[in-house]
């Protein structure tokens, strides 16, 4: 009976039929209802149809449309030690860094004219499409199975639109109408652009667009974003210091020369992440400020290289946390505003353990000898 309405539902669609036997209605909510109707058989459609009686016993039948509604879910994937794949709402990044979305669309019975929407944020740029497949592991390939457009889009807003090939609904009608086809994953890349603004949140919005009509499903989107670190270099109180040099590394100890982070400083006086183009060095301006930009969350350590004329080199690296809403720790201290780093005048001790403290120590043997020494001869001068 199933198959027989769905026949019949496709026949009624292109047949010529007379306004008798043929009637539309439509949808201002929920529901619709036909009325004034005969007594007889109906074939009542929606988009795979339906097959009632109208009888004397029951003058008044109900339909619930069974058809589901296609979905989307919109993910970052974040890949493990292990290259598994670890799906997240958000994520941070560096300027320049590239990663991947997961878009899962939920197929229903019926599919039909489903197009793909995405909607990235100006400070995203679109790559290219990783990989297609869907849920019985079967790939997709461009141009036979589906078709992306970056230009003429159907949704001016829209950074691309994908859209399925006729061939793909004929080489898988049977798969989707019986549900054994139902999820088709699109991974996708994207790199934070160059003018990226810290804190901002860089929002990625995925919708699908399906049927005749052009139905629109649910939306669903994720929030990328990139931070900094303002750090401010002092000396006394709260007075700046400017010519101060450091590097920014992820090593602990900042001697890993392939962990240590480029930047490029920029008309603002920014210092921007910069992996390609940047130098290491960052140094402090007439404010004291050096102002990092562009990083993702972490953990990073700031090593002193060079300080200015007069004051002592700081010999402690600093460990600088950003957490994953931005906010910053000094050395496991939550910071709400700069992070402070003081230099202080003057000469630095010998370090411990060093050749100038054992100088110390033999001069100091020396003096208290030399007092022995002097004390003995006085005594020995008084006896006699």
């Amino acid at each position: 009976m199933r198959l027989f309405a769905k026949e019949a539902y496709a026949y009624a669609k292109t047949a010529k039929l007379n306004d008798d036997a043929k009637n539309s209605v439509k949808a201002t909510s929920t529901s619709v209802t036909f009325e004034d109707l005969p007594l007889g058989y109906y074939v009542v459609g929606s988009t795979v149809g339906s097959l009632c009686e109208l009888k004397t016993t029951d003058k008044e039948v109900t339909i619930t449309d069974k058809n589901d509604t296609p979905t989307v879910e919109k993910k970052i994937v974040k890949y493990n030690e292990d290259h598994s794949e670890m799906l997240i709402d958000s994520n941070s990044a560096n300027i320049g860094e590239e990663f991947v979305f997961k878009t899962t669309i939920k197929i229903k019975p019926g599919a039909k004219n489903y197009v793909l929407h995405d909607e990235m944020d100006s400070h995203l740029k679109y790559d290219s499409i990783c990989q297609i497949h869907d849920n019985n592991n079967k790939n997709y390939s461009v141009n036979t199975d589906y078709v992306v457009k970056t230009t003429d889009l159907l949704d001016a807003d829209c950074t691309f639109e994908l859209s399925f090939t006729d061939a793909f609904y004929a080489n898988n009608k049977d798969d989707i109408d019986t549900k054994k086809l139902n999820e088709i994953y699109v991974y996708y890349q994207a790199t934070v652009k160059d003018d990226a603004v810290v804190k901002q949140e860089m929002k990625n919005n995925t919708y699908l667009t399906f049927g005749e009509n052009k139905t629109r499903s649910n939306e669903d989107y994720t929030i990328t974003k990139t931070f900094g670190i303002p750090v401010f270099k002092y000396t006394g109180t709260n007075t700046a210091l400017p010519g101060a040099k450091f590097i920014l590394s992820t090593d602990a100890k900042c001697a890993d020369s392939t962990k240590m982070l480029k930047f490029t400083r920029n008309s603002e006086d920014k210092y921007r992440y910069d992996e390609k183009k940047g130098t290491e060095e960052l140094e402090s301006l007439a404010d004291g400020m050096i102002n990092i930009e562009g990083i993702k969350a972490g953990t990073y350590y700031l090593k002193e290289t060079e300080a200015p004329k007069g004051y002592n080199l700081l010999k402690t690296i600093q460990t600088i946390e950003i957490l994953d809403d931005g906010s910053i720790k000094l050395n496991g201290e939550l910071k709400t505003d700069k992070v402070g780093v003081q230099n202080n005048k003057g000469s630095l001790l010998p370090s411990t353990g060093g050749m100038g403290t054992t100088l110390i120590y033999l001069i100091g043997a020396a003096l208290v000898l030399g007092s022995g020494f002097v004390l003995a001869n006085k005594k020995r001068a008084k006896a006699k």
